[in-house]
């Protein structure tokens, strides 16, 4: 007969399918949730820099090749930690490094918060 593993046989008390005891099911969709509310405002920010080229020429007073510049760094800068990224996805897992990505891009500008015009 073959061995079937039971929960008390798993040290860090797993499920032999993965999930853990207890688990209610909102995880996945909150994980879900959060990864497709971090993308779509980092992708909107970076596909952003079309729209908002002139006016951050304009704001900054540096010239065109300056302002292009600062976006080539981020886009480079992306592809090189796309493979850092893979493997932190494959050593964690897409679950808890979306919520820490998430946390960390929110608590991210809140230094530059502090530097906003008051309104008159």
């Amino acid at each position: 007969m073959p061995h079937t593993m039971r929960l008390a046989d798993d040290p860090r008390g797993r499920r032999p399918d993965g999930g853990r005891p207890g688990a209610t099911g909102i995880g996945p969709g909150l994980s879900l949730g959060v990864a497709a509310l971090t993308l779509a405002v980092q992708n909107g920010a970076l596909l952003a820099f079309g729209v908002l080229y002139l006016p951050l020429v304009r704001e900054f007073g540096e010239g065109r090749g300056m302002v292009a510049a600062v976006q080539s760094a981020v886009l480079l800068l992306t592809g090189l930690g796309a493979p850092l990224v893979g493997a932190a996805l494959d050593r964690w897992g897409p679950r808890r490094l979306f919520q820490v990505g998430a946390a960390v891009a929110a608590v991210g500008p809140t230094p530059s918060w502090r530097e906003l015009p008051k309104a008159a």
